[in-house]
């Protein structure tokens, strides 16, 4: 499926006509793998079409899929946040959401959160402490503790390994820097990357064989 529509898809997006729902107007985010539209209570996520090795979106029927991955994994998460995958389709030469005809795309619809509630903002007003880090620590913990314990065969507890995976993220990223995300900012990231591994790989050591991972 070629993906040469979402220029112009992105375009009408940006109006708010677009949306079936009042929207007086439309705020555009973008990730190294999203475009985002926040139109008044809701939010949607289209995928890029990239195949950066770790993830491959290049085609419309995996976009759909990893919408679909999205919205069960945050779920487990979030309550009436993550709201459903919604087609859009082409007609007449505009696009529409939840259209006659076969989608040509996909967005994850979410209920939008004010901006106060992020943890950026709150932790710039001081309002994170202690007490709101341990609560987070043990919802995630109980969320992992409930998942699958499967993992690929390959995957070997090492930490070579885990190491070598980081490294290829970067290496598989790095065309993509300065286009879809701050070089400066990916160079960064990457040296504190390596760094904390390097100086902590006994202590990964330990977490092996104590079986934490």
């Amino acid at each position: 499926m070629q993906t040469t529509h979402q220029p112009a898809l992105f375009k009408q997006m940006e109006d708010p006509a677009f949306y079936p729902h009042p929207a007086d107007s439309v705020k555009v985010l973008e990730t190294h793998i999203s475009k985002v539209f926040l139109a008044n209570d809701y939010v949607y996520k289209i995928k890029k079409p990239l195949d950066l090795g770790f993830l491959d979106f290049t085609t419309l029927e995996n976009r759909k899929y990893f919408c679909g991955q999205e919205v069960l994994l945050n779920r487990r998460l979030t309550r009436n946040i993550y709201l459903d995958v919604v087609g859009i389709a082409r007609e007449n030469g505009q696009y529409r959401l939840d259209g006659e005809g076969a989608p040509v795309e996909y967005a994850v619809k979410m209920r939008r959160l004010p901006d106060s509630s992020s943890m950026k903002y709150l932790m710039r007003a001081g309002r994170i402490h202690e007490p709101q880090i341990e609560e987070l620590a043990r919802l995630l913990s109980e969320f992992y503790d409930q998942a699958s314990g499967s993992r690929p065969r390959d995957m070997d507890k090492t930490f070579e390994t885990i190491r070598d995976n980081c490294a290829e993220n970067f290496t598989q990223a790095e065309p993509h820097a300065g286009k879809y995300f701050d070089r400066d900012v990916f160079d960064a990231v990457r040296s504190k990357t390596v760094s904390f591994l390097d100086q902590r790989k006994s202590f990964f050591e330990n977490r092996m064989e104590q079986n934490c991972f």
